[in-house]
């Protein structure tokens, strides 16, 4: 019988059902394996496995290459598992379901191997015959994670990495989502530990959140988070690092959050307030990321507020979407800070209209101090002093066109050339617009307009005034045609 037929220039395999006689010789390979013959068995598997294979049996195929990799391990010659499973998948014309099948039975031997010596090289030759081959790299995948685990354990922690990095699993499209969220996760883990955290973040962006924030898999979502602080602790990025604790901080208290998920951790309402509390002390610690559009809004909308509220209820009104008050005044509406009064009164002042006495501030909130942010790095105290600083500097500027220097150093409590040098960096990063006269001393809190920003600003006001001429016309026109149709009713 012939194996191939061959019409012009394309090569046609004959598919012949062999299923008969493969149960038999199967029988028969088992026979041999009982009486201790196990050599005689994996020949006689081998025979007719080239005979399925070539006459295109697949399912035959599959079944014979199945049972030479489990006779092997059944005998744990694992020297004799490691050539055979390589020469099967080289063989000539080997079907990529007969790969598959002996790629999933060999990766059962990892388990089952007497010693850690055994198991890495078992695991290096599986990974080295399914390297390249789509088809098993769900496979690949789980054999790189179990070996880099070896590795990890071993203290070979930059060879585990290495090894980690250069997996690709978001492609893989037969794998469990939790899966692949949880080798990603362990990606990212290792690079922070090698203190790689280019790669680190590359890795972290493999996971959109979307993706991540879904019921099923909040476990998972707060694991990404807590990684992510240790990557922005790195670069002191306090306003992420408080993002990423509001993201933990929503998180834990949805009702379909299941604590085991996480070892057990956030499973008292205690745990899950003081996530709030880290969430309130690194945005205090962040900067203001935006200055207001014009100085002259902020001014009008602090006035009204003035003349309607008392001086302990105005807030900052949030021009220019400024994220940090943006937040600031969503967790003052948070019914849970009621349980958190220090905090509750700490970002009433952040969210006011009013100046805070660093002296004062530092005496009432003093406990803070031992709070674990401020623990692990006591400059960040310093720092915090600087927010109140900058808050106290846009306030006056919201109330103030020109001020004195040495005033601005009487109200935020600063020598003259410390306020200027302060001053000038904040101008430097864009938190306030200002200009300081030297000369005289003065300093000028207005927003100048480019000669772009000033056209375009006409350019709007007389858009403004046309549409406004339309509209009158519009209901002109519409007022004559009323009165029309009156006096012609009349007539």
């Amino acid at each position: 019988m012939a194996d191939e037929r061959e019409w012009k220039l394309g090569t046609y395999r004959v598919e012949e059902d062999y299923s008969k006689q493969t149960a038999e010789v199967i029988e028969k390979a088992n026979e041999f394996f009982k009486d201790g013959k196990v050599q005689e068995a994996i020949d006689t598997l081998i025979s007719m496995e080239k005979t399925t294979r070539l006459g295109g049996d697949t399912k035959s195929t599959q079944k014979l290459a199945k049972e030479v990799v489990k006779m092997l391990i059944d005998a744990k010659d694992w020297e004799l598992l490691m050539e055979q499973s390589e020469l099967l998948m080289k063989k000539r014309s080997q079907m990529k379901q007969v790969q598959s099948v002996i790629v999933q039975e060999a990766v059962r031997s990892v388990e089952l191997a007497p010693t850690k010596e055994v198991k890495i090289q078992l695991i290096e030759k599986l990974r080295s015959i399914c390297e390249g081959k789509i088809h098993v790299e769900l496979e690949y995948a789980r054999l790189t994670v179990q070996l880099a685990d070896i590795w990890d354990k071993d203290g070979k922690l930059k060879e585990a990495t290495s090894l980690m990095q250069g997996l690709q699993v978001e492609t893989i499209g037969n794998m469990d989502k939790k899966e692949k969220f949880d080798i990603i996760l362990q990606q990212v883990e290792m690079s922070l530990r090698m203190e790689d955290y280019t790669v680190a973040n590359i890795m972290a962006k493999k996971i959109p959140q979307r993706t991540i924030d879904k019921p099923d898999t909040m476990g998972h979502k707060i694991r990404f988070h807590t990684l992510l602080i240790r990557y922005f602790t790195h670069f002191e990025n306090n306003y992420m690092i408080c993002k990423q604790y509001n993201e933990i901080y929503n998180t834990v208290f949805k009702p379909e959050f299941k604590p085991e998920e996480v070892d057990g951790k956030y499973s008292t309402t205690e745990e899950k307030l003081e996530v709030l509390q880290y969430v309130l002390m690194f945005l205090f610690l962040s900067a203001y990321n935006s200055v207001p559009e014009t100085i002259e809004e902020e001014v009008k909308a602090a006035k009204a507020l003035a003349d309607k509220q008392k001086p302990e209820d105005r807030k900052v009104v949030d021009i220019n979407s400024n994220e940090k008050l943006s937040l600031l005044n969503t967790l003052q509406a948070d019914k849970r800070l009621e349980e958190l009064p220090e905090f509750k009164a700490m970002v009433k002042h952040f969210t006011s209209l009013e100046l805070i006495s660093w002296a004062d501030f530092s005496g009432r909130f003093a406990k803070m101090k031992t709070l674990g942010p401020f623990q692990e790095k006591p400059e960040r105290w310093e720092t915090l002093q600087k927010r109140v600083i900058e808050h106290n500097i846009r306030v006056i500027a919201a109330y103030y066109k020109r001020l004195h220097l040495s005033r601005l150093s009487e109200l935020i409590g600063m020598p003259s050339e410390e306020t200027e040098d302060f001053l000038c960096q904040m101008v430097s990063d864009k938190l306030v617009s200002a200009k300081i006269n030297r000369m005289d001393g003065i300093i000028d809190f207005t927003q100048h307009t480019n000669t772009a920003q000033q056209l375009n600003k006409w350019a709007d006001g007389v858009n403004e005034v046309l549409n406004l001429m339309g509209t009158t016309c519009h209901l002109i026109t519409k007022e004559q045609m009323v009165h029309k149709g009156k006096g012609k009713a009349k007539a």
